[in-house]
């Protein structure tokens, strides 16, 4: 049985693991799965799993860095389509070129787009658990065992 059949069963497996005996003979030879399945057993109880401070640290700064990178990716792409629509405008109302005009139904939409949130994104004011708790919920088990 594969990796991902096991990880489909670990609701199963955990209450009735007599009933796929494959799947527990892949978790003892697998430990990837192991260890998600032992993390998975650890959020279905709703008990905290526990992370050595110094990984919980540099995880937790890891994902700052992530976030951070991210704010400043979409900082610039707004910056970069306030200076088109300005460069636009600049053009359209001195009119550069006086071979034709332009007017806005010459302009395409990509180029007019602007994002619907065009605000700065606040910094970010997470802590450690709060990081956790959010991956627990929302992203995938894989990306969980990183963490781990």
């Amino acid at each position: 049985m594969n990796c991902e059949k096991v990880q489909e069963l670990f609701p199963e497996l955990q209450d009735q693991p007599d009933r796929y005996p494959e799947a527990v003979k892949h978790l003892e030879t697998c430990s990837s799965c192991k260890t998600l399945f032992h993390i998975f057993e650890g959020f279905s109880d709703d008990t905290s799993v526990l992370i050595d401070p110094e990984k919980r640290d540099m995880n937790f700064l890891n994902i700052q860095k992530k976030m951070k990178r991210h704010d400043k990716i979409v900082f610039t792409r707004r910056l970069s389509s306030v200076a088109a629509i300005f460069l636009l405008s600049i053009v359209t109302i001195f009119n550069i070129n006086q071979s034709s005009t332009i007017s806005i139904a010459d302009i395409s939409d990509d180029i007019l787009y602007l994002q619907s949130e065009s605000s700065m994104v606040p910094a970010v004011s997470m802590d450690q658990d709060d990081i956790i708790e959010y991956l627990a919920q929302y992203e995938s088990i894989e990306s969980l065992e990183n963490l781990f």
